[in-house]
C-alpha cells in the first residue's frame, strides 16, 4: 500500500486519494502483504470478499 504525503493513500478501486483515517484496508488472510485500501463508498459496494480480512484503523501507518 502506497502512503502519499505521510497520511494519505489511494483507493484501489476508484483511485481517489483518501486520508488514512478514512481508509479501510482489505488484507488476504493467507498473504498479509496483499493489501487493498478502499474509500468508504467503495467498501460499501465491495464488502468483505471471501478470503479477506478488514482492517479499519490504519492511522498507525502515518509518517
Amino acid at each position: 500500500m502506497e502512503i502519499i504525503d505521510g497520511d494519505k493513500t489511494r483507493c484501489s478501486r476508484c483511485e481517489d486519494v483518501i486520508s488514512l483515517a478514512e481508509a479501510v484496508v482489505l488484507e488476504r488472510q493467507n498473504n498479509k502483504a496483499m493489501e487493498k485500501p478502499l474509500c468508504g463508498t467503495c467498501f460499501e459496494n465491495v464488502g468483505v470478499p471471501k478470503g479477506y480480512e478488514v482492517e479499519r484503523d490504519v492511522t498507525y501507518l502515518e509518517r
